[in-house]
Formats: structure tokens, sequence, C-alpha cells
């Protein structure tokens, strides 16, 4: 899955919340999310620490960053009250960065979600 398509399907999965299609191109990017101060921009939980923490609180995660060795160095798991048959679980290793690890894990999780919300809305 692309990027993109990560991010697709994480913006599915919390229902597009608080979210916004950029540039009249809906469902596609630009997502954007609007500001304390009321301007709308570019929502990348990949990139942006505080749209990974807002994604994983709206789905309920529950997160673990393992840095010894011998476990999975960064896992996010998603288990979600409004979904509990929808979990999952997603390791990243985190090499040099560990919190581009963790958002991307926390992305993974969350396109799961919506990936699987969008194949029982197909049946």
């Amino acid at each position: 899955m692309t990027d993109r398509e990560l991010l697709e399907m994480a913006a599915k999965a919390i229902q597009y919340e608080g979210l916004r299609p950029g540039a009249d191109q809906f469902p596609h990017f630009p997502i954007e999310r609007k500001t304390e101060h009321g301007n709308w921009v570019t929502w990348n939980p990949l990139a942006d620490d505080g749209d990974a923490l807002r994604l994983a609180v709206k789905l309920n995660m529950s997160l673990h960053a393992a840095l010894d060795s011998g476990r999975p160095p960064v896992s996010a798991r998603a288990l979600t009250g409004e979904y509990p048959d929808r979990r999952a679980d997603c390791s990243e290793d985190h090499g040099e960065d560990p919190c581009a690890a963790m958002r991307r894990a926390i992305v993974r999780a969350a396109a799961e979600i919506g990936r699987n919300m969008k194949d029982s809305s197909d049946e």
C-alpha cells in the first residue's frame, strides 16, 4: 500500500472526523484538518506527531514502544470500542528515528481498520 493509500484508509477509519478533502479532490489528497486558529493545513500523520497522536486517540489505540533487542522496536495496537471486532497490530523497525516508526505504525493500524470497514461495506 502506498503512503497515499495508507492515509486515505486511515482517514476513512475515523470517518474523516475533523478532516476535509483539500482542493476539491474528495476523497483524495490533500486531506486537511482545521487548526485551533481556524485555518486549514495538510493532514499527514506519517509526518506530523500531532496528527498521529490525534489519530491514535480517535481510534482508542494502545501504543507500545520497545527499544530493546528481542522485541519489535515500535508497535501500535488498535482496539476500538466502536468496532471491537476490528483489530490491527502493526510494528515498525525504528532505525534512526523511533518517532517516525511510531507514526507509521499508528497509520498502518488505522489504515487496516479503514480497509476492513471498506471490505465489510462491500458485502
